[in-house]
């Protein structure tokens, strides 16, 4: 997967971020990685520990410092959910529909400065914005990744993503699960097939909240395809809702109607 935030087009146009699989991954079925079994426990093990560790637990009470998310949920661990079912094909359907797009936010360059945060590259509706993917959608875009790569794999089809993509967002995911460094003890229980934490509850802070604050802030950006290479970038940029006061700007560059929406 490439990371290129910009890409310039030409002296008048602006272009974003590509999310694109690299052309190595075009491999045929019977090239599919012979270690991935060791590969999938390994990464079975990665996700499961990050899913514990998305929020800090306990008596934590901290507000985020973008979104001032508190941790209000209440959510204990469980073994399973709709998202490991039995059911591979419902499963696959709800990885699939996880919306990372909405991660892409622009936010005010005095803003951001004022957070520490580095200048970004310019939103193309407003140069005094900049352009920024929230870093919890990058992590959930990591696991999308990896729950297709085994997915993939189990179905014995070609690999979307090389090799290099997966191991970078274990590592990633296992950076993350350090920053964390989640220090909440899970109980065990006493019979022959013990389990830990199941049931005990921990503070959590609210997704939809985050989708909302991301919403807010949107960048009006869409993946759309991995052809990255031929693709104007500002295509990837229209997707504003009805009444954003940027869509009139939208309209302009695209030459269309008043009326008209993406």
């Amino acid at each position: 997967m490439k990371y290129q935030l910009l890409k310039s087009e030409d002296a008048t146009t602006y272009s974003s971020e590509e999310f694109s699989a690299d052309d190595t991954a075009r491999k045929p079925p019977s090239m599919v990685w012979k270690r991935l079994p060791l590969l999938l426990s390994s990464i079975l093990n990665v996700w499961l520990v990050y899913l514990l560790a998305l929020s800090k637990a306990g008596s934590n009470t901290e507000i985020s410092a973008f979104a001032n998310l508190a941790p209000e949920l209440s959510i204990p661990w469980v073994h399973r959910t709709e998202y490991s079912s039995d059911n591979l094909s419902q499963a696959d359907a709800l990885w699939d529909a996880i919306d990372f797009d909405s991660g892409i936010v622009a936010l005010d360059q005095e803003y951001t400065r004022s957070k520490g945060i580095p200048d970004s590259q310019p939103f193309p509706w407003d140069p005094s914005k900049g352009l920024y993917l929230l870093n919890g959608y990058h992590s959930m875009h990591c696991l999308k990744s990896i729950h297709l790569s085994v997915s993939e794999w189990n179905r014995g089809v070609t690999q979307t993503y090389p090799l290099a993509h997966i191991t970078h967002c274990l590592d990633n995911l296992r950076l993350e699960v350090m920053c964390q460094a989640d220090d909440t003890p899970r109980w065990s229980s006493n019979d022959d097939k013990p389990e830990n934490g199941m049931g005990q509850h921990r503070q959590c802070r609210d997704w939809n909240k985050l989708a909302t604050w991301a919403q807010e802030n949107t960048a009006c950006y869409r993946y759309l395809n991995e052809s990255a290479n031929d693709l104007n970038q500002m295509e990837r940029f229209k997707f504003c809702p009805p009444e954003s006061s940027y869509m009139p700007k939208v309209r302009n560059y695209f030459g269309v109607g008043e009326d008209w929406m993406p």
